[in-house]
């Protein structure tokens, strides 16, 4: 029985150990290993920018200066305060501010934001602008023309740049009766040869305000032809004539302000707003006549334009080959060198922006966007990348092994031994304190920086066994003790 039990624990041994690698394991063996990191990945998400400025509005105010106006006061004043208050907020504004019963620019004012001092005016503080329409000259009679005024005083004003192009264009009446110019008599005329007067002079503010090409509205009333092609233009991004006049029901012998009423009705229309540019002055409450026309002013955004793109900052290593860029779209970016990008390396203080002005520098690792590749605002880019491989050229060994022990194992693949040689001096394994064992290629055994350094003893790789990022090098091997 004994006999048995000495045989059974026999080949129990030769089990174990046959199952054992013995190449890689054996009997005092020192197993030491060397793990590299993986890539370094990178990553920026950066979106272009804008630039908004104060729109242009450009303003004339005619205030009525009739000696039979009632509605020269405190609550109109006011109403002019309000409207000039706020443009001053939010607009690039020029005002100019003219008698409605005058000739050309005689007894008018104008401020503006920037100051300017345009010819045959004169300019005033904004803050003066309300107790200038008190000091308009007073005129008797009861005759008005505010349709022809305000027409020609565009016109005349448009060469000074009082008037500016492509600015919106804003005319303000206050009247204390409607336009009578064109009958002979006080409010003779029938509401169909009112309507036909008003028709043709909108005409005339229409191919002012240019981009119209309308004709319908012309008659035996308009300056200009029916193509406007006589007409000085201001191509406006919008015009609008407010009128602050008296309704049919303030006072029973006017007849719903016919003129200055359609006016406003026929330049809304013509561009497409709802009318709803008219104010009765028998209310007294003009706190809210600009409203209607802020809500169509836009805020004007300049779109920045961009052939250069931040990638990573100048402390980042890159590898260029792997950079790859994609829209906020999803849509990629191909490396190119006619339509999509190529790497500029590290740049300093590279200006990114090239539209409205040179800017928005950046220093760091920079692409460069080529034709229908350039970036504008709003749109975004992600650019992607990876740091460069890292290549070790030495496995470490902590203690002083045995040579005809060790073993090179790469990510558990055993080397041969002519892919890898023990470092030694005087035929004895050579220690060395703080090896860099990164190097720079395969092929290159040169340091690398910033490198990996270790103390101990090193086996050299060939350069087919060179091991790089999230790779194991593993020595098993037998100290010289043992």
């Amino acid at each position: 029985m004994i006999k048995n039990n000495t045989k059974w624990f026999l080949i129990l041994i030769t089990l174990v150990l046959g199952s054992c690698n013995p190449d890689q394991f054996g009997v005092g063996k020192k197993n030491a290993t060397i793990s590299t990191t993986p890539v370094a990945t990178g990553s920026t998400f950066v979106c272009s920018d804008f630039t908004q400025i104060r729109p242009p509005v450009d303003l004339l105010f005619i205030w009525d200066n009739s000696t039979s106006t009632k509605y020269i006061s405190s609550s109109t004043k006011n109403a002019l305060n309000n409207v000039i208050n706020y443009i001053s907020d939010r607009f690039d504004y020029q005002v100019m501010m003219a008698p409605l019963i005058g000739s050309g620019n005689s007894n008018s004012y104008f401020f503006s934001r920037a100051g300017s001092f345009p010819s045959g005016v004169s300019v005033i503080d904004k803050s003066n602008a309300a107790s200038i329409i008190s000091s308009f000259p007073s005129v008797s009679g009861n005759s008005e023309s505010g349709a022809k005024r305000a027409r020609d005083l565009l016109r005349t004003n448009i060469s000074n740049g009082i008037f500016r192009q492509n600015s919106y264009t804003v005319v303000i009446i206050m009247s204390n009766e409607d336009d009578n110019s064109f009958v002979t008599g006080n409010y003779g005329a029938t509401n169909s040869q009112k309507i036909n007067y008003a028709n043709g002079l909108s005409h005339d503010l229409l191919c002012l305000k240019g981009g119209y090409a309308g004709g319908s509205l012309r008659n035996s009333n308009s300056m200009y032809n029916s193509t406007c092609s006589n007409a000085p233009k201001l191509n406006s991004s919008m015009m609008r004539m407010l009128t602050i006049a008296p309704s049919y029901n303030c006072q029973s012998y006017f007849e719903a302000n016919k003129v200055y009423r359609t006016m406003s009705q026929n330049i809304a229309s013509a561009q497409g707003y709802i009318q709803t540019d008219f104010t009765d002055i028998c209310a007294e409450n003009y706190a809210s006549i600009f409203d209607q026309v802020n809500s169509v002013i836009a805020d004007q955004v300049i779109k920045h334009r961009y052939n250069y793109w931040p990638v990573a900052g100048s402390n980042v290593e890159i590898d260029p080959s792997t950079i790859v860029v994609t829209r906020d779209n999803g849509s990629p970016v191909f490396e190119s060198s006619s339509s999509g990008f190529t790497y500029e390396g590290i740049q300093n203080n590279r200006d990114t922006r090239y539209f409205p002005t040179s800017g928005e520098p950046y220093t760091g690792h920079v692409i460069k966007l080529n034709g229908s590749a350039e970036i504008i605002y709003p749109s975004c880019l992600k650019v992607d990348y990876q740091a460069p491989r890292d290549y070790f050229g030495y496995c470490h060994i902590p203690n002083k092994p045995q040579e005809s022990s060790i073993d090179v194992f790469i990510d558990g693949v055993k080397l041969s031994t002519s892919s890898w040689s023990l470092e030694k001096s005087s035929g004895n394994p050579k220690y060395t304190s703080n090896k860099n064992i990164k190097i720079t290629s395969p092929s290159n055994f040169a340091p690398k920086t910033p490198g990996n350094y270790q103390s101990g003893y090193f086996v050299k790789l060939s350069a087919n066994a060179v091991y790089s990022n999230a790779q194991t090098c593993n020595v098993t091997y037998l100290t010289s003790g043992n």
